[in-house]
């Protein structure tokens, strides 16, 4: 059981201080004896945005890095809270997705038709950073090569569109904010954008600058939780978009998700996951436990807003044990399932849960690194189920970071990685079976790019289009470039 111990910080004469840069020494290892921190704090706000700031460097001694500490917070802030108003959603965009009537065309070979994405400073990647809204507006978090004056992207693709518009980068907008030095880095979102009850899109920037893979050392300049309002960016140009600051975090946070009030990240090392509740701004933190630098791609969250991590424990040389830990909205434990074929290591080279697809009902279809399905089933009045299907591609293992769920009972398709080629595979949840079908020419033409590499998963536009994104090898002085497309299936 993990052990949480909580604090509150009052509102008069309180400071908050993040620590960017710490030296975090490790063994690799978790245990129930660690002492894990769980935080709720009440930040002050600005024009509506919450100022969360980083607090001052611990262990860091490059003359570039800034020194920031928090505004001093006052029972006066509160008023500017904003009101979060319940809203209306269906079960599927509290889910990320859109679920499609039963057909036969979801056991097809789709069209791949690439989104055209706009002029960035040195992008790079987009790393299964996708998402969307409830008006069907997709986002796409580019990531850049990491020089100093390089910074992550987030862009929108608009319904019916294959193009991409930018809403702005995350070193700009913290330089808006008077939060950011001159060497600052955020080279990355890897993070899906998700929607939360309150209307507004979250994500997370990070940096790598400094960060050890074995798991001693964070990431310099730590991440950044971000959130945008859906509805302003329908009555303002793209170009004028305002990120709101949220948290400033000393750890990099690689995955967000939320189905309704609270917003989750994970962040590594150690599987740190950081709760933000939409309603009181209040933050929890836990440490769910992982070995070494290792960090699951991805992790779930269910329409209960229960959150399901790995916890990853080295007992020996070469020898993990992996379970898939369920906890509820208070961060306690409600049950835990043993996760084989994760292929576990103690470095970034495992990248855990890569793929998902959530199904009509709430119960959601996972793939690990080594291509191992699952099936998770979780439940109001009890503990979730867990139920491995075997191996997603009917040959045996692969690497499948690219799924959907068309119609979200029946069928589970995507884009594989086996033995250095891609192939597409369907899936009958019904039958237990796994069928390879042959790319369409389109796919093939985008694939067949050298050193491509696919990513991405449940993210549906209101057309029942998927999205495929990822980089491949350009004529670029960095040597890879990001790109997105389109699944769409034919029609019969």
């Amino acid at each position: 059981m993990v052990k949480e111990t909580s604090k509150r910080l009052g509102l008069a004469g309180c400071f908050l201080i993040a620590c960017f840069g710490c030296s975090v020494e490790t063994d690799g290892t978790f245990s129930e004896s660690d002492s894990v921190e769980s935080d709720a704090v009440t930040p002050t706000t600005e024009s509506g945005a919450v100022n969360l700031l980083a607090g001052e460097q611990v262990g860091a001694t490059d003359a570039g890095a800034a020194h920031w500490v928090a505004d001093e917070l006052s029972e006066e802030s509160e008023q500017f809270q904003p009101k979060v108003e319940p809203r209306e959603r269906t079960t599927a965009n509290r889910l990320g997705t859109v679920f499609s009537e039963p057909s036969l065309r979801w056991k097809l070979a789709p069209e791949f038709t690439e989104i055209e994405l706009p002029e960035l400073t040195n992008p790079y990647a987009i790393w299964g950073a996708t998402g969307r809204d409830d008006s069907g507006n997709l986002y796409l978090g580019v990531s850049c090569a990491g020089e100093w004056k390089d910074s992550a992207a987030l862009c929108r693709v608009a319904p019916g569109f294959d193009q991409a518009v930018s809403l702005g980068d995350s070193v700009s907008q913290m330089r808006r904010l008077g939060i950011a030095n001159e060497s600052t880095m955020q080279m990355k979102i890897h993070s899906k954008p998700v929607q939360a009850d309150d209307g507004y899109i979250y994500f997370a920037s990070m940096d790598e600058y400094g960060e050890s893979e074995d798991g001693s050392r964070l990431p310099f300049y730590g991440s950044n939780l971000w959130r945008i309002s859906a509805e302003s960016l329908a009555a303002r140009d793209a170009s004028t978009t305002h990120w709101e600051h949220l948290l400033a975090l000393p750890e990099g946070i690689v995955a967000t998700g939320c189905t309704g009030r609270f917003v989750y990240a994970l962040g590594y090392y150690q599987h740190s996951l950081y709760q933000f509740d939409t309603k009181t701004f209040g933050v929890r933190k836990i440490q769910v436990g992982s070995s070494g630098g290792h960090i699951s791609r991805n992790f779930l969250v269910d329409l209960q807003e229960h959150v399901y991590v790995p916890r990853v424990v080295l007992r020996g040389a070469g020898d993990y044990v992996v379970q898939l830990i369920e906890l509820d909205t208070e961060l306690k434990e409600v049950a835990s399932h043993p996760l084989a074929d994760y292929g576990a290591t103690s470095g970034f080279d495992s990248h855990g849960i890569v793929g998902f697809a959530f199904l009509r009902n709430g119960d959601c279809i996972f793939t690990t690194a080594k291509g191992a399905l699952y099936h998770l089933k979780p439940s109001p009045e009890s503990p979730s189920t867990l139920e491995r299907l075997g191996w997603f591609h009917p040959d045996g293992e692969s690497y499948p970071a690219v799924l959907s769920s068309p119609d979200g009972e029946s069928i589970v398709c995507g884009l594989v990685s086996r033995e250095g080629e891609y192939d597409w595979v369907v899936y009958d949840l019904e039958q237990w079976r796994g069928e390879v079908v042959d790319l369409s020419p389109s796919a093939q033409k985008l694939l067949q790019r050298p050193g491509t590499l696919a990513y991405g998963s449940n993210t549906r536009d209101d057309e029942g289009d998927a999205v495929v994104v990822g980089w491949y090898k350009g004529e670029s002085v960095r040597g890879h470039l990001p790109y997105a497309a389109r699944i769409t299936w034919p029609q019969l």
